[in-house]
């Protein structure tokens, strides 16, 4: 655990974001844990600093909203029209 290194824990971000596809939530817990894991050893004094405490965490991106269809008024007249009915 004293040789884990902020530069170890910023790959397997890295690894967590290209390799296992994970979204940025997930990504964040993941790191959260870590701050909170490597926090506690420090505090205990298990290891002489938190190699997570300068980790940072992924900014989220918002779900992109679906469009709603676009709605043709000219093809929907044009398919009513009684000209198309009787050809």
């Amino acid at each position: 655990m004293r040789r884990i290194t902020t530069v170890d824990l910023a790959n397997y971000r890295q690894h967590l974001i290209r390799s296992e596809k994970l979204r940025a939530a997930s990504v964040n817990r993941k790191v959260q844990a870590l701050k909170k894991f490597f926090g506690w050893a420090e505090h205990k004094k298990l290891i002489p600093t938190n190699p997570a405490a300068s980790l940072r965490f992924l900014r989220r991106q918002e779900r992109a909203q679906p469009k709603a269809p676009v709605f043709d008024l000219n093809g929907a007249w044009a398919a009513y029209s009684p000209q198309a009915a009787h050809g």
